[in-house]
């Protein structure tokens, strides 16, 4: 059976996390794409689990599908397991896992392709450092499993920064495909916040994160090396497209696309699948 996998880390606690994806008649508050849902409880399991018995809708344009899972609710595990029952597929099988990452951060890529590249930008609060010169700040450990072989690989790589003298650092010019990455991505943490504010009727905040993102998207652009300029071109034109639904009170409307739209960018962001 084909599977995929994926992580994310959230900045919500595991608990918060496991509620907020087993309120499930919520969805269509937020969910891309989810028309409508009912639930209907099925009582518990051997283990005293809640089951609930879901049926979404998924609605784009003219087509629409449905399709109901059995979904059970282990809290002690802070386990979520979806379980097909009827619909369009064949087969569905889903698990979400919620894990705390004591000291440290857990950052899951999904699979790479050969001759790809990905981009992956990590912020970090730097305490005052007293000496000059080279100091470690972290570690950054890579797992991967090769193909065919199925051999899992680990690769552990110190992260340092140069620590030098005021006047040196004031003269230094950041790098600008970094600048622009962390511009661009905070634009897409501006568009989900917009989402989240649409979703609830709360237009005024939606606002607020809307000129944000535009912010972020035209200081960025400014900067941007010439091969990363027309992609936040093209965001802008999004950010302004979805200002305009809003103001003509298709919150509904702009809060699915906003969140879609920041979620897919986040999602595949970096990747370049070269051809063969």
């Amino acid at each position: 059976m084909p599977s995929f996998r994926s992580a994310r880390v959230a900045r919500h606690s595991p608990q918060q996390m496991f509620d907020l994806v087993a309120d499930t008649d919520k969805y269509p508050e937020f969910l891309p794409f989810c028309a409508s849902m009912k639930t209907r409880p099925r009582g518990q399991d051997a283990e005293g689990n809640a089951i609930v018995l879901a049926e979404m809708e998924i609605g784009y344009k003219a087509i629409r599908e449905r399709f109901v899972t059995r979904n059970t609710l282990d809290r002690k595990a802070l386990r979520i397991t979806v379980e097909y029952v009827d619909g369009p597929f064949s087969r569905l099988r889903n698990i979400w896992q919620f894990v705390a990452v004591p000291e440290g951060l857990l950052v899951e890529l999904g699979s790479l392709y050969a001759g790809e590249t990905r981009r992956l930008v990590i912020t970090f609060d730097v305490p005052a450092i007293a000496g000059l010169g080279l100091a470690e700040i972290a570690s950054l450990e890579f797992s991967y499993v090769a193909l065919p072989a199925l051999e899992q690989h680990t690769v552990t790589v110190p992260l340092h920064v140069n620590v030098v003298p005021g006047d040196q650092a004031a003269g230094r010019i950041p790098d600008p495909s970094v600048r622009t990455e962390v511009g661009f991505q905070g634009a897409q943490r501006a568009k989900r916040e917009a989402s989240a504010a649409m979703s609830a009727g709360d237009s005024r905040s939606a606002d607020r994160s809307l000129r944000r993102a535009q912010q972020l998207l035209s200081e960025a652009c400014a900067a941007a090396p010439a091969p990363m300029a027309a992609e936040l071109a093209e965001d802008l034109a999004v950010v302004a497209r979805l200002q305009q639904e809003m103001d003509s009170g298709q919150l509904a409307r702009a809060a699915k696309f906003s969140s879609a739209d920041a979620a897919a960018k986040s999602r595949t962001r970096g990747r370049d699948r070269r051809s063969a």
